[in-house]
């Protein structure tokens, strides 16, 4: 019998013991069955919720990501994610999940950070009217905006959030005006 009930996936328990192997390995140095022990589980249990270790941190990272969009997109639109609020909505989600964020940074995998912000940044500007130059824009801003975070936790977090949420968001109005 597994760590949760029959209506939980499994896939917290899967991604806590991802990030602390990855704490000390890369993810290509990660085995199934290591996984597996450090989450509480059997190999029969991970094959039967996923395909390969890295479908568990792709999972992991968009449903982070899905919460952030969801917080944006709720009443906001688009155009709101160069607003300072939602700016340091996302700040204060990777603070939540520096440990992650440091992992992937330290392991050289934050693809998996920048590919799940990017997807729901466009998925929210392909469901608009939106122009072929503002899409690419929201591209570049959601990764620049991601680089800047990820750069912030492996620092140290040393500023505030709300410090981090001003300056990016005067950034990128000043350079978003432009076009």
């Amino acid at each position: 019998m597994g760590r949760w009930g029959d209506d939980d996936l499994p896939t917290t328990y899967f991604a806590e013991a991802l990030v602390e192997l990855l704490e000390s390995k890369p993810l290509s140095a990660i085995s199934v069955s290591e996984l597996a022990q450090r989450a509480g589980v059997s190999r029969v249990t991970f094959y039967r919720n996923y395909d390969s270790i890295e479908e568990v941190l792709e999972r992991h990272v968009a449903s982070i990501a899905h919460g952030y969009e969801k917080k944006v997109s709720e009443g906001r639109g688009f155009a709101s994610y160069i607003r300072e609020d939602n700016i340091l909505l996302l700040a204060e989600t990777f603070r939540e999940h520096a440990e992650l964020v440091r992992c992937l940074r330290k392991r050289h995998a934050e693809s998996y950070l920048f590919e799940a912000i990017e997807r729901g940044t466009l998925a929210v500007s392909l469901a608009s009217e939106r122009s072929a130059q503002e899409k690419e824009l929201a591209v570049a801003y959601s990764s620049a905006l991601t680089g800047s975070l990820i750069s912030w936790v492996a620092d140290g977090m040393g500023q505030d959030p709300r410090e981090i949420a001003q300056m990016l968001c005067s950034l990128f109005r000043e350079r978003m005006q432009r076009y």
